[in-house]
């Protein structure tokens, strides 16, 4: 089973690989498990804490509007991950949390931790999917070459 590492060390932009998986195709299917935790994450109401005073209606807005923002600047980060920005980019999803969190604060609304690591190690993980994908495709036009 794979494990999750923790915080990512950088030596001179080499990023130190946290998961061990074996090949793409585990990647690709963590990466779906891990989307699918997400997914759960929201749909049990642990991907926000609210203050259960307000209305359900507003609750239920709130939610949706902060998960959406916060989904969107996820992705919008994910998508650009490289080998030399890879804790500037685990940085802005915590950046893009706390600045969300601040916004929704007078509401008593914030983003779990825990759906933020999610996002995080999302992060982490799609740029590994990434590497090992080139890394398999190198090692195909190897064979042709021998």
């Amino acid at each position: 089973k794979e494990e999750y590492l923790g915080v990512v060390e950088l030596d001179q932009y080499k990023y130190i690989h946290q998961y061990d998986l074996g090949n793409s195709i585990a990647y690709k299917t963590r990466l779906d498990y891990l989307i699918k935790e997400q997914k759960q994450c929201v749909k049990d109401k642990e991907a926000i804490y609210d203050n259960g005073i307000s209305e359900k209606a507003t609750i239920r807005d709130i939610t949706k509007l902060m998960i959406r923002c916060f989904n969107s600047d996820c992705e919008n980060i994910i998508s650009k991950v490289k080998y030399n920005n890879v804790e500037a980019s685990a940085n802005k999803i915590k950046k893009s949390a706390e600045d969300i969190n601040k916004l929704a604060n007078r509401f008593d609304f914030a983003i779990t931790p825990t759906y933020i690591n999610l996002k995080i190690e999302e992060l982490y993980l799609k740029y590994e999917y990434e590497c090992k994908l080139q890394e398999e495709k190198e090692q195909q036009e190897q064979k042709l070459f021998y």
